[in-house]
């Protein structure tokens, strides 16, 4: 996947990067290390059955432990305590938080190591770095062993802190003050920057264990501080930033709770157990979205009828299956919507066809994706006992660029912090018009269909290019509620650690949308919410029904805005900033897999063709003998022959590859290809003047008119609004071809002007390293030049694996995106 932003890579990871260039050889002193911490509290005793007796019997054994309880259990790979790795008297688990060793009961003399971490996989779940899970592969080496590591362990929910990393830290540790000077230790200091300008110095770690959470001694405040390394919020993660940062890139950490876990029984005799421990963002998604509904209350009073709001609330609380004081608190908070009102997002409900003639009219009815998001998606924070700052879900948050000069200000008074807004800025284009029934696209510039005049006493008949369906040049008010897709602004977030991210209208038929005034199918959300029952697998259906009917244009997955800012929804495809190098010290790295100094351990570069055909618009020959008559002079027009007709510019578009020429100049064009498509447009035009009488039949035209007129009237869903000057309005045509064919054509001429992702990936592995982020860029030597020269490859997914004997390796998957780069 790609991200709507761009960045490079960071100073300090580029400087690191090129550190290890110079000394490859250091690889092999690299020495990966893991440590797996729980602060679960394991007491001996009989718990009392009696829930009040329960409660003060807990809340006792946590004030005052006994002092025969374990606090926590660190188990680690990096011990160079030979009691631990070979252990001869009781069988050892690990130690605790107070360095007390956890020993299991009625077992000794079995002569064995502490639980192995054998392996560890990292990896993203494929939604942009959000949703992080670790694999870990742990061996106990007896029944009672895995006992009492079960106790820690392996209980579901039980927060769990995994770390990871290499010693390559310690051969920069310098404690005398002789050596205060040495370039070498100089280079510990790292400059941040932001948009090119540095903006502040940080001192890196000078050893391992500098990097680590503090354990000893520490169990109350690491229990109370596990949230600043568990929750997505955005503090959680600049602090996150920062420890990996000055660990420059040797260490990581996955904070979260255990989700699943599972052991088998080796030929040997050990257990083999695996745990799935789960990032906070994926937990907070992972809870079921509806609450248990509470008792319905009946009232025996008369009530007058209720007024179309109440209703609309009525319905939404009996087809989602909700409580209507839940639903009703959650409709009033956090006050997105003056008054707790969401009228404007409730389209076409409650329709009653009073006139014969509205029968044709939708009575479908549609909510936007904002109510979704906003409401839908954050019901379950009114379940009651629940951390609504941990929970909530957040709609993207974006600052708004008046024209080219600078950021809006509150009521157009400067302040220190631009107005924020919560919109989902998507790439969108003048001609999208919804060919489904799922969804509409409320548009001030709505395109309008025309099916030709039919052929009478003082209208030609038509050739077959002309008598076609049309969009026509004057589009037509389709807002809805106020609502429109499009927007001419340009939008802004910051991103502290690197180039400012700006969203912008691009130029000629390209547009910005904000997905949240999308409406979406009433009834195809309530069945999404009945079929699934936790947030992420909701969330999930609700986007694939909106990218399913997006064209390809946008693409809405569950990521970041920019590397450091808190999960929420963003279009993949938006086209970021165009790379403009503001200063020297920011520059594009380059991996160098074929060199003596490369750091890569494997690359793979693979194209998928079955993307770039899907993308292709096929010619079509009638199509492009209307282009040609385009083409032709007023004088040419008066009398057209198959000699005036030459092939449309657009027909060669297929066979020219010359966007991909290599470094010297070299491109292919595809003379096969050429070949069918000259012969299918002398064919087409062959009878181009068949068609053309002095006297047309009538009856023949008008039928064949008619016909194309039923064809529009057909594929045409039309609407009723309140205001009469609209009616009746069509909003969706039910022709996806045709749509995407206008859209294709009018794209033709702008998308070599902006950045595009292309169907091309890329797989890197270098030895272990933790400081790449989903968005940054980077080139690569040893390929076809031209890639380096028209576009950068940009991180989509990073993942790791910990072998015990393998290292620690990283493996990088991006996406090469077409770009403007600065001369």
């Amino acid at each position: 996947m790609g991200f709507p932003f761009l960045a490079p890579l960071s100073p300090w990871v580029v400087e690191v990067l090129k550190e290890r260039e110079e000394s490859t050889f250091d690889t092999a002193f690299r020495n990966p290390y893991a440590i797996l911490t729980s602060a679960a509290l394991v007491v001996k005793g009989t718990a009392k059955t009696d829930q009040n007796e329960r409660k003060t019997e807990l809340e006792k054994l946590i004030r005052t432990p006994p002092n025969d309880s374990y606090k926590g259990c660190i188990i680690s790979n990096n011990s160079n305590d030979i009691g631990l790795s070979y252990q001869t008297g009781k069988t050892l688990v690990g130690i605790d938080f107070t360095g007390k060793p956890i020993y299991v009961d009625g077992e000794t003399g079995r002569k064995v190591s502490t639980p192995i971490i054998e392996s560890i996989e990292i990896d993203t779940d494929g939604a942009n770095n959000t949703l992080k899970t670790a694999r870990i592969n742990v061996i106990c080496f007896t029944l009672k062993q895995l006992e009492m590591f079960e106790l820690f362990f392996m209980k579901p929910g039980m927060n769990v802190l995994l770390e990871w990393g290499d010693s390559s830290l310690l051969k920069t540790k310098f404690n005398s003050e002789k050596l205060a000077n040495v370039p070498q230790v100089q280079k510990r200091k790292y400059n941040r920057y932001k948009d090119g300008n540095k903006i502040e110095e940080f001192k890196a770690f000078e050893s391992p264990e500098e990097a680590l959470v503090p354990k000893l001694g520490e169990y109350e405040s690491w229990c109370k501080n596990f949230s600043d390394y568990y929750r997505s919020d955005t503090n959680a993660i600049v602090k996150y930033l920062e420890r990996i940062e000055q660990s420059l890139g040797t260490y990581d950490l996955v904070a979260g709770k255990v989700l699943d876990y599972n052991f088998s029984i080796g030929d040997n005799g050990t257990y083999q157990v695996m745990l799935e421990v789960t990032q906070g963002n994926q937990v907070s998604l992972a809870i079921p979205h509806n609450p248990t509904k509470k008792g319905s209350k009946e009232s025996t009073q008369i009530s007058p009828p209720p007024k179309p709001y109440d209703q609309i609330v009525e319905l939404i609380t009996t087809d989602f299956n909700l409580d209507k004081e839940n639903l009703l608190k959650i409709l009033k908070y956090p006050h997105p919507i003056k008054d707790g009102k969401w009228d404007n997002d409730w389209f076409n409900f409650l329709k009653i066809n009073t006139e014969q003639k509205d029968t044709t009219i939708s009575q479908n009815a549609y909510i936007s994706l904002r109510f979704v998001l906003k409401i839908l998606m954050n019901y379950v924070l009114v379940s009651g006992n629940i951390d609504e700052a941990f929970f909530t879900f957040n709609l993207p948050i974006y600052n708004k660029k008046k024209g080219e000069t600078g950021l809006e200000m509150d009521g157009g008074t400067p302040k220190p912090k631009p107005k924020e807004y919560n919109v989902l800025p998507v790439t969108s284009n003048k001609f999208i018009m919804s060919s489904s029934d799922e969804v509409i696209f409320p548009s001030g510039e709505l395109p309008t269909l025309g099916a030709p005049k039919p052929a009478g006493k003082n209208q030609p008949a038509l050739s077959d290019e002309e008598n076609v369906i049309k969009i026509n040049q004057k589009p037509e008010d389709g807002t809805i509620n106020g609502y429109n897709f499009h927007t001419n602004d340009v939008y802004v977030v910051s991103n502290p650690s690197g180039p400012t991210t700006e969203i912008k209208p691009g130029p000629d038929n390209d547009r910005i949308g904000d997905a949240l005034n999308i409406f979406l199918k009433y009834e195809s959300i309530v069945k999404i919410w009945n079929k699934t029952q936790t947030r992420i697998d909701f969330l999930e259906g609700v986007l694939n029904m909106v990218n399913t009917n997006s064209y390809g244009l946008f693409t809405l997955v569950y990521g970041l805005q920019t590397e450091d800012t808190t999960p929420t929804i963003v279009d993949y495809k938006s086209a970021s900033n165009d790379i403009k190098e503001q200063n020297d010290q920011i520059e594009i790295y380059r991996f160098k897999p074929t060199t003596i100094k490369s750091i890569v351990k494997s690359f793979s570069f693979n194209f998928e063709m079955s993307n770039l055909v899907a993308g292709r618009t096929l010619f079509n020959s009638n199509k492009a003998l209307a282009e040609a008559k385009e083409n032709l002079t007023p004088e040419q027009k008066k009398n057209i022959t198959t000699d005036t007709l030459q092939l449309p510019p657009s027909a060669y578009k297929s066979i020219d590859n010359s966007t991909f020429a290599n470094a010297d100049g070299w491109y292919s064009i595809n003379n096969v290809e050429l070949k069918r498509i000259e012969a299918s447009f002398r064919k087409a035009r062959r009878n181009i003047n068949s068609t053309v009488s002095n006297e047309p039949d009538s009856k023949t035209a008008t039928k064949e008119a008619k016909d194309l007129s039923d064809v529009v009237n057909t594929k045409s869903v039309k609407f009723k609004f309140d205001k009469p000057a609209k009616n009746p309005l069509t909003l969706i045509y039910k022709d996806t071809g045709f749509i995407q064919d206008y859209i294709a054509q009018s794209r033709t001429q702008s998308e070599s002007k902006k950045s595009t992702l292309s169907p091309i990936d890329i797989t890197i592995t270098i030895d272990g390293f933790s400081g790449f982020r989903c968005g940054q860029y980077f080139n690569v030597d040893g390929i076809p030049e031209i890639y380096n020269q028209i576009g950068v490859f940009q991180i989509t997914n990073t993942k790791h694996n910990i072998q015990k004997d393998g290292g620690w390796t990283t493996t990088i998957e991006a996406g090469f995106r077409i770009v403007n780069k600065k001369k």
